[in-house]
């Protein structure tokens, strides 16, 4: 049964949680449950922490991380017994890009040690962090080569120092959102790769803790964009989500659209470039419409001067809105089962089947029970993310069967960004919301 919702900020500035591939919250020891997110109370985003001794009942008082006026943004954390490890990254004066930095709690976020700066170069970003035993295994975002990359490191003595670099992913195509989840010895790092030259799933395997690695193996398969992974393994099966569009236009099929209106009215117009695998599509996607709308409506009262029905074109345009509006809202929870350590593979399964979009889904899974949230814009006016809503699913066969969808907020305009975490007796998950006006962080706790 599912508990109300519990407002753990009330912080002068916006306060808000990292994307779905880096967790927001973790259970340590005797069912503590700890929660880190950044807001901009103190003027620049800073890194804060809280905690329940409790199992979610009561928390404690907010715990800045650090203490001085760097930008700090997208925290991850981490617990394992008495550990707790949360990792983010910051802008150091005047460079543009930002610096993975790492911090620990010796005594289950009681203190804190000083931060430690994991990478050399201003090109690092969005961590994502787990824990296991003594081991701690860190990824983030790359883009010293020019490409985005995911690199791996790890700690075998509870964060007290750390690997050299591993790179996962494959150069010299974009790889972004890495996510890294452990069982024991097993770690899966997941990602989005653009070798293909279309967004998809990818993930790399260790069986020995991070030090080896086996080999990159592609999750998804469809002309459409999938996007942001969270996994949880529980034995030897690995729970692997995602948020997909294979179910609606492709970004060519919305454009083709503004290519017919430009052929009917004779605006000279640039066509449908092939993907490049070494050149991001989205880069130039929306900016090369723009340009053929401009063409399109300097060529139009010409044409319709000489005779030409304006309907016609309206109805083209009509349909390009329908279409690109499709495409926007139209991502999809999808899901993929993994069984023998990944030997055998199950299908891509769509988990959602709403109006608007669905997105960001963060997994766990503790023995055969596995949960899931995301959020979902089913409930609102379709405008985008401006009124959305956490949903929950669940499985005790270990992701052979699924629940119903489950509504867990009702709150008045955005809730976004779930995260989860799980014990054998709870589910705890936060989220944002701006249900007081700016975004503050809810909690809420489901007793098995």
């Amino acid at each position: 049964m599912w508990g109300d919702d519990v407002r753990l900020t009330n912080a002068s500035g916006a306060s808000l949680l990292s994307y779905n591939f880096a967790s927001s919250i973790a259970v340590g020891a005797d069912d503590a449950v700890h929660v880190v997110w950044y807001d901009s109370r103190d003027g620049e985003s800073q890194i804060y922490y809280k905690r329940s001794l409790d199992g979610g009942n009561t928390w404690q008082a907010d715990i800045r991380l650090v203490a001085d006026g760097t930008r700090r943004e997208h925290p991850a954390i981490a617990a394992s017994g008495s550990m707790v490890y949360v990792a983010w990254h910051e802008r150091r004066g005047t460079d543009f890009g930002f610096y993975v930095v790492t911090a620990r709690s010796l005594d289950g976020g009681a203190t804190w040690q000083p931060p430690v700066t994991l990478t050399d170069t201003a090109k690092s970003a969005h961590p994502s962090l787990t824990a296991a035993g003594d081991r701690v295994q860190l990824v983030h975002h790359e883009n010293a080569s020019g490409y985005t990359e995911i690199e791996h490191v790890v700690s075998a003595d509870r964060g007290a120092t750390w690997s050299t670099p591993t790179q996962i992913s494959s150069s010299p195509y974009e790889s972004w959102v890495g996510n890294v989840t452990t069982s024991g010895d097993e770690v899966i790092v997941s990602w989005v790769d653009y070798r293909d030259a279309n967004e998809e799933e990818y993930t790399r395997r260790s069986r020995d803790g991070g030090v080896t690695w086996g080999a990159i193996t592609r999750v998804s398969d469809d002309p459409a964009d999938s996007w942001a992974p969270s996994v949880a393994i529980s034995g030897d099966v690995a729970h692997h989500f995602w948020f997909d569009r294979r179910h609606t236009y492709s970004d060519a099929e919305v454009e083709d659209v503004l290519q017919q209106a430009a052929a009917l009215v004779g605006a000279q117009v640039e066509g449908i470039p092939p993907r490049d695998p070494a050149t991001y599509y989205l880069t130039d996607f929306n900016p090369r419409l723009e340009r053929k709308q401009s063409a399109i409506a300097a060529a139009a009262p010409a044409w319709v001067a000489a005779g030409g029905d304006p309907n016609r074109v309206e109805a083209l345009y009509k349909e390009f809105e329908r279409r690109y509006a499709a495409w926007t809202m139209g991502w999809e929870i999808y899901y993929r089962r993994s069984t023998g350590y990944g030997a055998v593979v199950g299908a891509e399964t769509r988990m959602t089947n709403a109006p608007h979009l669905s997105q960001r889904p963060s997994v766990v899974a503790v023995g055969d029970l596995v949960d899931v949230v995301w959020f979902d814009g089913r409930d609102g006016s379709g405008l985008g993310e401006s009124d959305t809503e956490i949903y929950h699913l669940g499985s005790t066969d270990g992701g052979k069967t699924w629940s119903t969808d489950r509504r867990l907020t009702t709150a008045s305009g955005t809730s976004k960004h779930a995260s989860i975490a799980a014990t054998a007796n709870a589910v705890h998950v936060v989220w944002f919301d701006e249900r007081n006006g700016q975004s503050e962080i809810y909690y809420k706790r489901m007793s098995r």
